[in-house]
Protein backbone atom coordinates (compact mmCIF):
# COMPACT_ATOMS: atom_id res chain seq x y z
CA UNK A 1 0.00 0.00 0.00
CA UNK A 2 2.78 2.08 0.49
CA UNK A 3 4.09 1.95 -2.49
CA UNK A 4 1.07 2.71 -4.10
CA UNK A 5 0.39 5.80 -2.35
CA UNK A 6 3.84 7.02 -3.69
CA UNK A 7 3.72 6.03 -7.16
CA UNK A 8 0.65 8.23 -7.08
CA UNK A 9 2.32 11.02 -5.17
CA UNK A 10 4.93 11.13 -7.36
CA UNK A 11 2.23 10.94 -10.27
CA UNK A 12 0.85 14.17 -8.84
CA UNK A 13 3.75 16.16 -9.50
CA UNK A 14 3.69 15.50 -12.96
CA UNK A 15 -0.19 15.51 -13.62
CA UNK A 16 -0.75 18.36 -11.56
CA UNK A 17 -1.62 20.72 -14.60
CA UNK A 18 -3.84 17.72 -16.12
CA UNK A 19 -7.40 18.48 -15.31
CA UNK A 20 -10.68 17.74 -17.44
CA UNK A 21 -9.55 19.62 -20.36
CA UNK A 22 -6.57 17.25 -20.78
CA UNK A 23 -8.33 14.62 -21.47
CA UNK A 24 -10.31 16.03 -23.86
CA UNK A 25 -9.12 13.88 -26.86
CA UNK A 26 -9.99 10.58 -24.93
CA UNK A 27 -12.63 8.97 -26.74
CA UNK A 28 -13.71 7.13 -23.53
CA UNK A 29 -17.79 7.02 -22.94
CA UNK A 30 -19.50 5.20 -19.60
CA UNK A 31 -22.29 2.80 -21.08
CA UNK A 32 -24.42 3.49 -17.55
CA UNK A 33 -25.51 6.28 -18.86
CA UNK A 34 -27.08 5.20 -21.51
CA UNK A 35 -28.35 1.59 -20.20
CA UNK A 36 -30.93 2.08 -20.48
CA UNK A 37 -31.08 4.88 -23.06
CA UNK A 38 -33.37 7.35 -22.15
CA UNK A 39 -34.61 9.23 -25.77
CA UNK A 40 -35.06 13.42 -25.06
CA UNK A 41 -37.14 15.03 -27.79
CA UNK A 42 -34.90 18.43 -28.93
CA UNK A 43 -36.61 21.70 -28.22
CA UNK A 44 -37.84 24.06 -31.12
CA UNK A 45 -35.83 27.03 -31.53
CA UNK A 46 -38.37 29.51 -32.50
CA UNK A 47 -37.64 33.07 -33.62
CA UNK A 48 -41.08 34.96 -33.95
CA UNK A 49 -41.06 38.24 -35.35
CA UNK A 50 -43.57 40.00 -33.54
CA UNK A 51 -40.87 42.70 -31.98
CA UNK A 52 -40.42 43.90 -35.95
CA UNK A 53 -42.93 46.46 -35.76
CA UNK A 54 -41.42 47.87 -32.47
CA UNK A 55 -38.01 47.87 -33.78
CA UNK A 56 -39.37 49.51 -36.90
CA UNK A 57 -41.01 52.38 -35.15
CA UNK A 58 -38.04 52.58 -33.04
CA UNK A 59 -35.98 52.88 -36.07
CA UNK A 60 -37.54 56.45 -36.94
CA UNK A 61 -36.87 57.97 -33.37
CA UNK A 62 -33.87 61.13 -33.54
CA UNK A 63 -31.53 59.05 -31.13
CA UNK A 64 -28.51 57.53 -33.71
CA UNK A 65 -28.03 55.34 -30.57
CA UNK A 66 -31.52 53.95 -30.69
CA UNK A 67 -30.99 53.52 -34.60
CA UNK A 68 -27.91 51.67 -34.22
CA UNK A 69 -29.00 49.02 -32.02
CA UNK A 70 -32.13 48.04 -33.99
CA UNK A 71 -30.10 47.71 -36.95
CA UNK A 72 -28.04 45.69 -34.64
CA UNK A 73 -30.92 43.70 -33.77
CA UNK A 74 -31.99 43.21 -37.40
CA UNK A 75 -28.46 41.70 -38.41
CA UNK A 76 -28.77 39.26 -34.94
CA UNK A 77 -32.77 38.08 -36.27
CA UNK A 78 -31.42 37.39 -39.43
CA UNK A 79 -28.78 35.10 -38.14
CA UNK A 80 -31.90 33.65 -35.72
CA UNK A 81 -33.63 32.77 -38.92
CA UNK A 82 -36.37 35.34 -38.27
CA UNK A 83 -38.71 35.67 -41.33
CA UNK A 84 -40.75 39.01 -42.13
CA UNK A 85 -37.23 40.57 -42.30
CA UNK A 86 -37.62 41.88 -46.36
CA UNK A 87 -39.54 45.10 -44.66
CA UNK A 88 -36.37 46.46 -42.83
CA UNK A 89 -34.57 46.50 -46.26
CA UNK A 90 -36.75 49.72 -47.64
CA UNK A 91 -36.18 51.44 -44.08
CA UNK A 92 -32.73 51.05 -43.90
CA UNK A 93 -31.92 52.49 -47.25
CA UNK A 94 -33.85 55.25 -46.14
CA UNK A 95 -31.86 55.86 -43.15
CA UNK A 96 -28.20 55.02 -44.98
CA UNK A 97 -28.98 57.98 -47.73
CA UNK A 98 -30.50 59.97 -44.66
CA UNK A 99 -28.86 63.55 -44.62
CA UNK A 100 -25.98 63.81 -42.49
CA UNK A 101 -26.44 60.27 -40.78
CA UNK A 102 -24.19 59.36 -38.29
CA UNK A 103 -21.31 57.37 -39.15
CA UNK A 104 -22.07 55.00 -36.90
CA UNK A 105 -25.36 53.94 -38.04
CA UNK A 106 -24.20 54.23 -41.90
CA UNK A 107 -21.88 51.47 -40.80
CA UNK A 108 -24.07 49.55 -38.49
CA UNK A 109 -26.68 49.25 -41.80
CA UNK A 110 -24.01 47.79 -44.13
CA UNK A 111 -22.91 45.51 -41.94
CA UNK A 112 -26.57 43.97 -41.94
CA UNK A 113 -27.25 44.79 -45.65
CA UNK A 114 -23.68 42.36 -45.96
CA UNK A 115 -24.64 39.79 -43.45
CA UNK A 116 -28.49 39.72 -45.33
CA UNK A 117 -26.50 39.19 -49.26
CA UNK A 118 -28.33 42.51 -50.05
CA UNK A 119 -26.34 42.42 -53.50
CA UNK A 120 -29.10 45.13 -55.30
CA UNK A 121 -27.70 47.61 -52.43
CA UNK A 122 -24.11 47.42 -54.16
CA UNK A 123 -23.77 51.02 -56.05
CA UNK A 124 -25.15 52.95 -52.84
CA UNK A 125 -22.56 50.74 -50.96
CA UNK A 126 -20.09 51.23 -52.83
CA UNK A 127 -20.45 55.12 -53.19
CA UNK A 128 -19.72 55.56 -49.18
CA UNK A 129 -16.25 54.36 -49.81
CA UNK A 130 -15.64 57.92 -50.69
CA UNK A 131 -16.77 59.29 -47.36
CA UNK A 132 -16.05 57.10 -44.87
CA UNK A 133 -12.81 55.06 -43.43
CA UNK A 134 -11.20 51.96 -42.77
CA UNK A 135 -14.03 50.56 -40.86
CA UNK A 136 -16.43 50.89 -43.80
CA UNK A 137 -13.90 49.53 -46.23
CA UNK A 138 -13.29 46.40 -44.01
CA UNK A 139 -17.14 45.64 -44.35
CA UNK A 140 -17.84 46.40 -47.87
CA UNK A 141 -14.94 45.69 -49.97
CA UNK A 142 -14.96 41.68 -48.70
CA UNK A 143 -18.70 42.39 -50.39
CA UNK A 144 -17.90 43.72 -53.48
CA UNK A 145 -15.68 41.31 -54.32
CA UNK A 146 -18.19 38.78 -53.58
CA UNK A 147 -20.55 40.12 -55.45
CA UNK A 148 -17.96 41.01 -58.07
CA UNK A 149 -19.10 44.75 -58.40
CA UNK A 150 -17.10 45.85 -61.89
CA UNK A 151 -16.40 49.33 -60.31
CA UNK A 152 -14.50 48.15 -57.82
CA UNK A 153 -12.13 46.04 -59.85
CA UNK A 154 -10.78 49.65 -61.37
CA UNK A 155 -10.58 50.86 -57.82
CA UNK A 156 -8.12 47.87 -56.77
CA UNK A 157 -6.31 48.12 -59.62
CA UNK A 158 -5.83 51.67 -59.13
CA UNK A 159 -4.85 51.27 -55.75
CA UNK A 160 -1.93 48.73 -56.36
CA UNK A 161 -0.27 51.73 -58.62
CA UNK A 162 -0.68 54.32 -55.83
CA UNK A 163 -0.03 52.45 -53.09
CA UNK A 164 -1.83 54.08 -49.96
CA UNK A 165 -0.31 54.28 -46.60
CA UNK A 166 -2.62 51.85 -45.68
CA UNK A 167 -1.93 48.45 -45.70
CA UNK A 168 -5.16 47.31 -44.39
CA UNK A 169 -6.50 48.88 -47.85
CA UNK A 170 -4.02 47.52 -50.16
CA UNK A 171 -4.78 43.94 -48.64
CA UNK A 172 -8.45 44.64 -49.33
CA UNK A 173 -7.33 45.86 -52.94
CA UNK A 174 -5.05 42.62 -53.76
CA UNK A 175 -8.10 40.16 -51.98
CA UNK A 176 -10.75 41.84 -54.04
CA UNK A 177 -8.80 41.10 -57.46
CA UNK A 178 -7.31 37.67 -56.21
CA UNK A 179 -11.34 37.48 -55.48
CA UNK A 180 -12.76 38.01 -58.41
CA UNK A 181 -9.93 36.55 -60.78
CA UNK A 182 -8.95 40.08 -62.18
CA UNK A 183 -5.79 38.85 -64.62
CA UNK A 184 -4.29 42.53 -65.35
CA UNK A 185 -3.10 42.44 -61.42
CA UNK A 186 -0.62 39.91 -62.27
CA UNK A 187 1.92 41.99 -63.37
CA UNK A 188 1.39 44.56 -60.33
CA UNK A 189 1.50 41.77 -58.18
CA UNK A 190 4.43 40.41 -59.40
CA UNK A 191 5.91 43.53 -58.71
CA UNK A 192 4.79 43.86 -54.77
CA UNK A 193 5.73 40.51 -53.65
CA UNK A 194 9.06 40.77 -54.98
CA UNK A 195 9.87 44.29 -53.86
CA UNK A 196 12.68 43.93 -51.41
CA UNK A 197 11.53 47.46 -49.87
CA UNK A 198 7.73 46.36 -49.32
CA UNK A 199 6.25 45.56 -46.27
CA UNK A 200 6.26 41.62 -45.25
CA UNK A 201 2.24 41.88 -44.88
CA UNK A 202 1.81 43.70 -48.39
CA UNK A 203 4.81 40.95 -49.95
CA UNK A 204 2.93 37.67 -48.48
CA UNK A 205 -0.41 39.03 -49.48
CA UNK A 206 0.31 39.46 -52.72
CA UNK A 207 2.04 36.58 -52.72
CA UNK A 208 -1.36 34.94 -51.67
CA UNK A 209 -3.20 36.74 -54.49
CA UNK A 210 -0.74 35.40 -56.97
CA UNK A 211 -1.53 31.86 -55.73
CA UNK A 212 -5.15 32.46 -56.42
CA UNK A 213 -4.59 34.07 -60.11
CA UNK A 214 -2.31 31.65 -61.17
CA UNK A 215 0.65 32.02 -64.41
CA UNK A 216 3.97 31.40 -65.00
CA UNK A 217 5.46 31.79 -61.57
CA UNK A 218 8.03 29.28 -61.28
CA UNK A 219 11.32 31.19 -62.36
CA UNK A 220 10.16 34.09 -60.10
CA UNK A 221 9.72 31.51 -57.24
CA UNK A 222 13.33 30.13 -58.00
CA UNK A 223 15.01 33.41 -57.87
CA UNK A 224 13.42 34.57 -54.84
CA UNK A 225 14.15 31.16 -52.66
CA UNK A 226 17.83 31.33 -54.45
CA UNK A 227 21.04 30.54 -52.15
CA UNK A 228 21.28 33.03 -49.34
CA UNK A 229 18.47 34.39 -49.81
CA UNK A 230 15.60 35.48 -46.54
CA UNK A 231 13.05 33.64 -45.37
CA UNK A 232 10.71 36.17 -46.27
CA UNK A 233 11.74 35.66 -49.85
CA UNK A 234 11.58 31.99 -49.72
CA UNK A 235 7.40 32.44 -47.59
CA UNK A 236 7.04 34.54 -50.53
CA UNK A 237 8.00 32.25 -53.42
CA UNK A 238 6.34 29.30 -51.78
CA UNK A 239 3.04 30.74 -52.02
CA UNK A 240 2.72 32.69 -54.47
CA UNK A 241 2.40 28.57 -55.87
CA UNK A 242 -0.30 27.64 -54.62
CA UNK A 243 -2.18 26.79 -57.95
CA UNK A 244 1.22 25.85 -59.42
CA UNK A 245 1.49 22.18 -60.76
CA UNK A 246 3.99 19.98 -63.08
CA UNK A 247 7.03 18.09 -62.33
CA UNK A 248 9.82 21.11 -61.93
CA UNK A 249 7.23 22.48 -59.50
CA UNK A 250 7.31 19.47 -57.61
CA UNK A 251 11.06 18.77 -57.12
CA UNK A 252 11.09 22.90 -56.38
CA UNK A 253 8.41 22.89 -53.72
CA UNK A 254 9.94 19.46 -52.16
CA UNK A 255 13.21 21.55 -51.51
CA UNK A 256 11.35 24.48 -49.98
CA UNK A 257 9.17 21.25 -47.52
CA UNK A 258 13.00 20.85 -46.32
CA UNK A 259 13.58 24.60 -45.13
CA UNK A 260 15.39 24.88 -42.00
CA UNK A 261 12.59 27.63 -41.55
CA UNK A 262 9.62 25.18 -40.87
CA UNK A 263 7.06 28.10 -41.83
CA UNK A 264 8.63 28.16 -45.25
CA UNK A 265 8.39 24.04 -44.73
CA UNK A 266 5.02 23.84 -43.98
CA UNK A 267 3.48 26.03 -46.84
CA UNK A 268 5.32 23.70 -49.41
CA UNK A 269 4.55 20.37 -47.82
CA UNK A 270 0.95 21.48 -47.82
CA UNK A 271 0.71 22.65 -51.68
CA UNK A 272 2.47 18.92 -52.13
CA UNK A 273 -0.14 17.30 -50.50
CA UNK A 274 -2.72 19.49 -52.54
CA UNK A 275 -0.80 18.83 -55.84
CA UNK A 276 -0.96 14.41 -54.86
CA UNK A 277 0.34 12.22 -51.82
CA UNK A 278 2.66 11.09 -54.50
CA UNK A 279 4.79 14.06 -54.60
CA UNK A 280 5.21 13.92 -50.86
CA UNK A 281 6.67 9.84 -50.45
CA UNK A 282 10.17 11.19 -51.66
CA UNK A 283 11.09 13.02 -48.66
CA UNK A 284 8.42 11.47 -46.14
CA UNK A 285 10.97 10.26 -44.19
CA UNK A 286 12.43 13.54 -43.42
CA UNK A 287 9.18 15.75 -43.21
CA UNK A 288 7.54 12.80 -40.83
CA UNK A 289 10.12 14.12 -37.79
CA UNK A 290 9.67 17.74 -38.56
CA UNK A 291 9.97 19.60 -35.86
CA UNK A 292 6.59 21.05 -37.19
CA UNK A 293 3.26 19.96 -36.07
CA UNK A 294 1.85 20.89 -39.65
CA UNK A 295 4.44 19.65 -41.45
CA UNK A 296 4.34 16.15 -39.74
CA UNK A 297 0.36 15.98 -39.77
CA UNK A 298 0.80 16.87 -43.91
CA UNK A 299 3.36 13.98 -43.73
CA UNK A 300 0.40 11.72 -42.02
CA UNK A 301 -1.85 12.80 -44.31
CA UNK A 302 0.60 11.75 -46.86
CA UNK A 303 0.87 8.21 -46.25
CA UNK A 304 -2.86 7.64 -44.85
CA UNK A 305 -3.89 8.62 -48.46
CA UNK A 306 -1.45 5.84 -49.67
CA UNK A 307 -2.66 2.70 -47.47
CA UNK A 308 -0.53 -0.02 -47.70
CA UNK A 309 0.86 -2.37 -45.51
CA UNK A 310 4.43 -0.32 -45.87
CA UNK A 311 2.92 2.90 -44.92
CA UNK A 312 0.82 1.29 -42.06
CA UNK A 313 4.44 0.77 -40.34
CA UNK A 314 5.40 4.66 -41.37
CA UNK A 315 1.90 5.16 -39.34
CA UNK A 316 2.85 3.82 -36.34
CA UNK A 317 5.25 5.78 -34.63
CA UNK A 318 2.95 8.87 -35.29
CA UNK A 319 0.68 7.37 -32.72
CA UNK A 320 3.12 8.85 -29.97
CA UNK A 321 3.05 12.38 -31.91
CA UNK A 322 3.63 14.95 -29.32
CA UNK A 323 0.62 17.15 -31.48
CA UNK A 324 -3.15 15.56 -30.47
CA UNK A 325 -4.60 16.32 -33.54
CA UNK A 326 -1.42 14.47 -35.08
CA UNK A 327 -1.56 11.34 -33.18
CA UNK A 328 -6.07 11.63 -33.20
CA UNK A 329 -6.01 11.94 -36.82
CA UNK A 330 -3.70 8.73 -37.18
CA UNK A 331 -5.29 7.01 -34.42
CA UNK A 332 -8.48 7.16 -36.75
CA UNK A 333 -7.18 6.62 -39.98
CA UNK A 334 -5.51 3.23 -38.82
CA UNK A 335 -8.25 1.88 -37.34
CA UNK A 336 -10.64 2.99 -40.88
CA UNK A 337 -7.56 0.67 -42.59
CA UNK A 338 -8.21 -1.96 -39.88
CA UNK A 339 -12.02 -2.42 -40.93
CA UNK A 340 -12.40 -0.89 -44.53
CA UNK A 341 -9.45 -2.24 -46.15
CA UNK A 342 -7.34 -5.60 -45.77
CA UNK A 343 -4.97 -4.02 -43.56
CA UNK A 344 -6.51 -5.43 -39.81
CA UNK A 345 -3.14 -7.41 -39.05
CA UNK A 346 -0.80 -5.00 -39.88
CA UNK A 347 -2.44 -2.15 -38.06
CA UNK A 348 -2.78 -4.58 -34.65
CA UNK A 349 1.36 -5.24 -34.82
CA UNK A 350 1.76 -1.64 -35.20
CA UNK A 351 -0.70 -0.99 -32.20
CA UNK A 352 0.06 -3.85 -30.00
CA UNK A 353 4.04 -2.58 -30.05
CA UNK A 354 3.03 0.92 -29.46
CA UNK A 355 0.91 -0.59 -26.25
CA UNK A 356 4.22 -2.51 -25.21
CA UNK A 357 6.35 1.01 -24.82
CA UNK A 358 6.50 3.52 -21.80
CA UNK A 359 5.28 6.31 -24.22
CA UNK A 360 1.92 7.21 -22.25
CA UNK A 361 0.88 8.96 -25.75
CA UNK A 362 1.21 6.00 -27.64
CA UNK A 363 -0.19 3.57 -25.60
CA UNK A 364 -2.99 5.71 -24.92
CA UNK A 365 -3.95 5.59 -28.61
CA UNK A 366 -2.74 2.03 -29.10
CA UNK A 367 -5.18 0.97 -26.80
CA UNK A 368 -8.07 2.99 -28.28
CA UNK A 369 -6.98 1.05 -31.52
CA UNK A 370 -7.11 -1.73 -29.61
CA UNK A 371 -10.41 -1.64 -27.92
CA UNK A 372 -11.96 -0.73 -30.96
CA UNK A 373 -10.59 -3.74 -32.82
CA UNK A 374 -11.42 -5.94 -30.17
CA UNK A 375 -8.49 -7.22 -29.68
CA UNK A 376 -9.05 -9.48 -26.47
CA UNK A 377 -5.79 -10.53 -26.05
CA UNK A 378 -4.39 -7.02 -25.46
CA UNK A 379 -6.22 -7.80 -21.97
CA UNK A 380 -3.58 -8.82 -19.85
CA UNK A 381 -1.24 -5.74 -20.74
CA UNK A 382 -4.20 -3.10 -19.84
CA UNK A 383 -4.47 -4.95 -16.41
CA UNK A 384 -1.02 -4.15 -16.40
CA UNK A 385 -1.50 -0.54 -17.13
CA UNK A 386 -4.05 0.06 -14.50
CA UNK A 387 -1.22 1.43 -12.74
CA UNK A 388 0.45 3.01 -15.10
CA UNK A 389 1.38 6.86 -13.84
CA UNK A 390 -0.17 8.64 -16.28
CA UNK A 391 -4.25 9.51 -16.43
CA UNK A 392 -4.53 9.68 -20.01
CA UNK A 393 -3.19 5.41 -19.86
CA UNK A 394 -5.12 3.79 -16.93
CA UNK A 395 -7.85 5.60 -17.69
CA UNK A 396 -8.21 4.07 -20.99
CA UNK A 397 -7.16 0.69 -19.71
CA UNK A 398 -10.01 0.62 -17.66
CA UNK A 399 -12.47 1.41 -20.41
CA UNK A 400 -10.11 -0.92 -22.77
CA UNK A 401 -10.70 -3.62 -20.67
CA UNK A 402 -14.27 -3.15 -19.61
CA UNK A 403 -15.47 -2.90 -23.78
CA UNK A 404 -12.93 -6.24 -24.40
CA UNK A 405 -15.08 -8.14 -20.79
CA UNK A 406 -12.07 -10.76 -21.04
CA UNK A 407 -13.46 -12.76 -17.97
CA UNK A 408 -9.82 -13.76 -16.99
CA UNK A 409 -8.86 -10.28 -16.09
CA UNK A 410 -11.72 -9.74 -13.78
CA UNK A 411 -10.16 -11.11 -10.66
CA UNK A 412 -6.86 -9.01 -10.95
CA UNK A 413 -9.25 -5.66 -12.02
CA UNK A 414 -11.27 -6.31 -8.35
CA UNK A 415 -8.09 -6.47 -6.61
CA UNK A 416 -6.90 -3.14 -8.25
CA UNK A 417 -10.18 -2.14 -7.19
CA UNK A 418 -10.43 -2.86 -3.74
CA UNK A 419 -6.85 -1.57 -3.33
CA UNK A 420 -7.44 1.98 -4.80
CA UNK A 421 -11.12 2.09 -2.67
CA UNK A 422 -9.23 3.20 0.92
CA UNK A 423 -7.36 6.09 -1.45
CA UNK A 424 -10.46 7.11 -2.63
CA UNK A 425 -12.06 7.33 0.35
CA UNK A 426 -9.93 8.11 2.80
CA UNK A 427 -8.66 11.31 0.52
CA UNK A 428 -4.94 9.87 0.57
CA UNK A 429 -4.90 11.27 -3.39
CA UNK A 430 -4.44 14.97 -4.87
CA UNK A 431 -7.40 15.99 -6.37
CA UNK A 432 -5.71 16.74 -9.52
CA UNK A 433 -5.40 12.68 -9.81
CA UNK A 434 -8.26 11.64 -7.75
CA UNK A 435 -10.98 12.78 -10.44
CA UNK A 436 -9.19 10.55 -13.39
CA UNK A 437 -8.44 7.92 -10.33
CA UNK A 438 -12.29 7.91 -9.89
CA UNK A 439 -12.85 7.44 -13.94
CA UNK A 440 -10.80 4.79 -13.65
CA UNK A 441 -12.21 2.74 -10.97
CA UNK A 442 -15.98 3.46 -12.34
CA UNK A 443 -14.75 1.72 -15.30
CA UNK A 444 -13.86 -1.15 -13.86
CA UNK A 445 -17.10 -0.88 -11.41
CA UNK A 446 -19.11 -0.85 -15.05
CA UNK A 447 -17.49 -3.90 -16.03
CA UNK A 448 -18.31 -5.94 -13.10
CA UNK A 449 -22.02 -4.80 -13.65
CA UNK A 450 -21.80 -5.84 -17.46
CA UNK A 451 -20.14 -9.31 -16.78
CA UNK A 452 -22.26 -9.63 -14.01
CA UNK A 453 -19.09 -10.48 -11.34
CA UNK A 454 -20.89 -11.39 -8.11
CA UNK A 455 -16.88 -11.32 -6.20
CA UNK A 456 -17.05 -7.19 -6.65
CA UNK A 457 -20.25 -6.68 -5.12
CA UNK A 458 -19.52 -6.54 -1.34
CA UNK A 459 -16.84 -3.98 -2.45
CA UNK A 460 -19.32 -1.97 -4.32
CA UNK A 461 -21.52 -2.20 -1.88
CA UNK A 462 -19.46 -0.11 0.24
CA UNK A 463 -20.02 2.73 -2.32
CA UNK A 464 -23.66 3.17 -2.00
CA UNK A 465 -23.69 5.27 1.07
CA UNK A 466 -23.61 9.02 0.93
CA UNK A 467 -20.19 10.57 1.35
CA UNK A 468 -18.17 7.81 1.00
CA UNK A 469 -16.73 7.96 -2.39
CA UNK A 470 -16.50 10.13 -5.53
CA UNK A 471 -19.50 10.78 -7.55
CA UNK A 472 -18.46 8.35 -10.62
CA UNK A 473 -16.88 5.00 -8.73
CA UNK A 474 -20.83 5.65 -6.54
CA UNK A 475 -23.11 5.46 -9.72
CA UNK A 476 -20.96 2.78 -11.48
CA UNK A 477 -21.62 0.46 -8.07
CA UNK A 478 -24.89 1.55 -8.08
CA UNK A 479 -25.63 0.40 -11.77
CA UNK A 480 -23.41 -2.13 -11.66
CA UNK A 481 -25.33 -3.85 -8.07
CA UNK A 482 -28.65 -3.70 -10.29
CA UNK A 483 -27.07 -6.07 -12.63
CA UNK A 484 -25.53 -8.44 -10.40
CA UNK A 485 -29.46 -9.03 -8.84
CA UNK A 486 -31.24 -8.56 -11.96
CA UNK A 487 -34.59 -9.78 -11.81
CA UNK A 488 -33.91 -10.81 -7.70
CA UNK A 489 -34.77 -8.04 -5.40
CA UNK A 490 -32.52 -8.66 -2.03
CA UNK A 491 -34.25 -6.92 0.74
CA UNK A 492 -31.06 -4.94 2.39
CA UNK A 493 -29.82 -4.37 -1.27
CA UNK A 494 -33.11 -2.27 -2.19
CA UNK A 495 -33.60 -0.26 0.87
CA UNK A 496 -30.16 0.22 0.68
CA UNK A 497 -31.02 1.68 -2.76
CA UNK A 498 -34.65 3.22 -2.08
CA UNK A 499 -32.45 5.40 -0.05
CA UNK A 500 -30.48 6.45 -1.68
CA UNK A 501 -32.72 7.59 -4.75
CA UNK A 502 -35.05 9.38 -2.13
CA UNK A 503 -32.49 11.19 -0.48
CA UNK A 504 -33.78 14.80 -1.13
CA UNK A 505 -31.99 16.04 1.53
CA UNK A 506 -31.92 20.14 1.29
CA UNK A 507 -28.69 20.22 3.20
CA UNK A 508 -25.84 17.69 1.77
CA UNK A 509 -28.50 16.69 -0.81
CA UNK A 510 -27.54 13.41 -2.61
CA UNK A 511 -26.06 13.20 -6.34
CA UNK A 512 -28.70 13.30 -8.99
CA UNK A 513 -27.03 10.73 -10.97
CA UNK A 514 -26.41 8.46 -8.08
CA UNK A 515 -30.44 8.37 -7.47
CA UNK A 516 -31.00 8.05 -11.06
CA UNK A 517 -28.82 4.73 -11.35
CA UNK A 518 -30.13 3.49 -7.81
CA UNK A 519 -34.08 4.12 -9.24
CA UNK A 520 -32.61 1.96 -12.79
CA UNK A 521 -31.55 -0.69 -10.48
CA UNK A 522 -34.52 -0.91 -8.67
CA UNK A 523 -36.20 -1.19 -11.42
CA UNK A 524 -33.72 -3.88 -13.25
CA UNK A 525 -33.90 -6.14 -9.47
CA UNK A 526 -37.60 -5.96 -10.12
CA UNK A 527 -38.43 -4.65 -6.68
CA UNK A 528 -42.01 -3.69 -7.35
CA UNK A 529 -42.58 -2.92 -3.66
CA UNK A 530 -40.66 0.72 -4.45
CA UNK A 531 -42.96 1.83 -6.98
CA UNK A 532 -45.30 4.38 -4.17
CA UNK A 533 -41.62 5.73 -3.68
CA UNK A 534 -40.81 6.04 -7.08
CA UNK A 535 -44.21 7.75 -7.84
CA UNK A 536 -43.54 10.36 -4.65
CA UNK A 537 -40.17 11.08 -6.87
CA UNK A 538 -41.83 11.08 -9.64
CA UNK A 539 -44.24 14.07 -8.52
CA UNK A 540 -41.83 16.67 -7.73
CA UNK A 541 -39.07 15.55 -10.69
CA UNK A 542 -40.02 16.39 -14.67
CA UNK A 543 -39.91 13.56 -17.12
CA UNK A 544 -38.21 15.46 -19.19
CA UNK A 545 -35.19 15.28 -16.74
CA UNK A 546 -33.09 12.41 -16.85
CA UNK A 547 -34.20 11.43 -12.50
CA UNK A 548 -37.56 12.24 -13.41
CA UNK A 549 -38.23 9.79 -16.70
CA UNK A 550 -35.89 7.28 -15.02
CA UNK A 551 -38.56 7.41 -12.51
CA UNK A 552 -41.46 6.95 -15.32
CA UNK A 553 -39.41 4.18 -16.91
CA UNK A 554 -38.77 2.38 -13.58
CA UNK A 555 -42.97 2.92 -12.93
CA UNK A 556 -43.28 1.44 -16.36
CA UNK A 557 -41.31 -1.61 -16.01
CA UNK A 558 -42.69 -2.22 -12.61
CA UNK A 559 -46.46 -1.38 -12.70
CA UNK A 560 -47.23 -1.59 -16.35
CA UNK A 561 -47.74 2.34 -16.96
CA UNK A 562 -47.06 3.45 -19.93
CA UNK A 563 -44.00 5.52 -20.69
CA UNK A 564 -44.53 9.49 -21.19
CA UNK A 565 -45.23 11.01 -24.29
CA UNK A 566 -43.01 13.96 -24.30
CA UNK A 567 -43.55 16.61 -27.11
CA UNK A 568 -40.39 18.97 -28.10
CA UNK A 569 -40.36 21.62 -26.06
CA UNK A 570 -40.78 25.14 -28.12
CA UNK A 571 -38.10 28.02 -26.62
CA UNK A 572 -38.94 31.06 -28.02
CA UNK A 573 -36.30 33.33 -28.31
CA UNK A 574 -36.83 36.71 -26.36
CA UNK A 575 -33.34 38.32 -25.45
CA UNK A 576 -33.92 40.56 -28.06
CA UNK A 577 -32.50 44.12 -26.38
CA UNK A 578 -36.38 45.78 -26.92
CA UNK A 579 -39.09 43.68 -26.99
CA UNK A 580 -43.02 44.87 -26.31
CA UNK A 581 -44.23 45.06 -23.29
CA UNK A 582 -46.91 41.97 -22.64
CA UNK A 583 -47.56 39.07 -24.54
CA UNK A 584 -50.51 41.14 -25.80
CA UNK A 585 -48.64 43.07 -28.84
CA UNK A 586 -47.34 39.48 -30.08
CA UNK A 587 -49.02 38.39 -33.34
CA UNK A 588 -52.18 35.80 -33.09
CA UNK A 589 -49.98 34.02 -35.74
CA UNK A 590 -47.20 33.69 -33.00
CA UNK A 591 -49.28 33.33 -29.62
Amino acid sequence: MTNLINLYTSAILLIVCFSTAAFAELKVESVMYNDPKFEFPKDILETPNHVLPLWLEALEQSEFELKRRVIEAFAEAHASKMKGLEQTIAPMLRELDAPEQHPKVQLAIAKTLVAMDQKQTTELLFRLLDSHGLAMALVVEPALAKWDYQPARAMWMQRLVDRPRSNHRMKLAIRGLAEVQEQKAHADLIRLATASRESAIIRLEAADGLGKLGGELLPIARELASEGSSTLNRMVAARMLASASGSDVEVFLRQLALDKETTVGNIAAQRLLQISPDTVMPIIDRVSVSPDANIRETAAKTLTARPSPENVKWLGPFLDDPHPKVRGFVREELFRMATKLDLKDEVLAEAIAMSRTDRWRGIEQSLLILTELDHKPSADRMVALLEFERPEVFMTAAYGLRRLAVPETLAPMLAYATRMTPLLRGSLLDGSIVIQVDHEVSQLFQAFGQMKYKPAEALMREYIPKNTGYPRSRRAAVWALGYLHEGQPQAALVSQLAGRANDQSTFNPEDTQVRRMAVVSLARMKAVNVVPTLRSILASESPRFTLGYACAWGIHKLDGDPLPKLKPKVVRKTQWFLVPFGEETRDKSQR
